[in-house]
């Protein structure tokens, strides 16, 4: 009887042994599975990201080499601070401790102050008498109310605008005529050039009187001198533009900045 108890029970545990190896050897293959469906599906995740990805397209952008600007013309006129600012605060001003306008031609400041937004006649003059490519600095330091402790707190106002022609120097030719050039006329470097997400490079040069850049100046590098070089040398062989002018109508210099590279336009 013993014997039979314990046959019995071998077999029992034998039985046991191999249903569990059947089912860990089920999990593991369940589990391989599992991970290659998993590679297979970042695979081509990582395909389709790599198929759709846009082409990097070099671009070119020219623009007057200031942000705020104002002309000749415009100045001749001005009797108020409200001519300047777009938005004079006039409604929330309650006093002004003073008004300082300076005028910087060839790194030399000329500065006047008043304490009205009325301009007195020295004011007026300075802005008369500013020429292309000066800088007009507008400082205001003013006091508005304070209706919680019922007093006055003192604030500041500043603004720099630079001077530039009436009518601004234009390249010749059709609407797309200066993105024509810039593309057909690129080099080898500057059209095979590997730049990253919006990497570019910026360039500022001058158009004086008689239409031809000069003062050509790379001021954001490529990092690459042989690009940095090209990029010079596209500008400095352009053909001639029509130069700005003046309220006069006298042909005068003009700044602007080249930037090319993934500019995000």
């Amino acid at each position: 009887m013993k014997t039979r108890i314990t046959v019995a029970a071998i077999l029992v545990m034998i039985i046991s042994f191999v249903v569990l190896g059947f089912v860990n050897k089920k999990e593991t293959k369940k589990e391989i599975t599992s991970v290659a469906s998993a590679e297979a599906i970042s695979t081509g995740f990582e395909n389709t990201i790599l198929k759709s990805a846009p082409v990097r397209k070099l671009t070119y952008f020219v623009r007057g080499a200031n942000n705020k600007t104002i002309t000749e013309g415009e100045l001749s006129n001005v009797k108020t601070l409200k001519a300047v600012f777009e938005h004079y605060p006039t409604s929330w001003i309650e006093e002004y401790v003073f008004i300082e306008i300076t005028r910087v031609t060839n790194s030399k400041e000329i500065k006047e102050v008043c304490k009205s937004i009325v301009l007195n006649t020295k004011q007026q003059a300075l802005l008369r008498n500013a020429k292309v490519g000066d800088d007009i600095r507008i400082k205001i330091v003013y006091k508005t109310k304070n209706a919680a402790k019922n007093s006055l707190n003192t604030s500041e106002i500043k603004k720099t605008l630079t001077i530039v022609p009436d009518i601004s120097a234009c390249f010749k030719g059709a609407e797309n005529a200066l993105e024509s050039y810039l593309t057909n006329n690129s080099s080898t470097e500057i059209k095979n050039w590997k730049f990253n997400p919006t990497q570019s490079a910026t360039a500022t040069f001058m158009i004086d009187e008689n239409g031809d850049a000069i003062n050509v100046n790379i001021v954001e590098s490529s990092d690459i001198i042989s690009i940095d070089k090209a990029i010079k040398q596209l500008l400095e062989q352009m053909p001639k533009w029509k130069p700005a002018k003046n309220s006069k109508g006298k042909s005068v210099q003009q700044k602007f900045e080249l930037t090319i590279g993934d500019t995000g336009c």
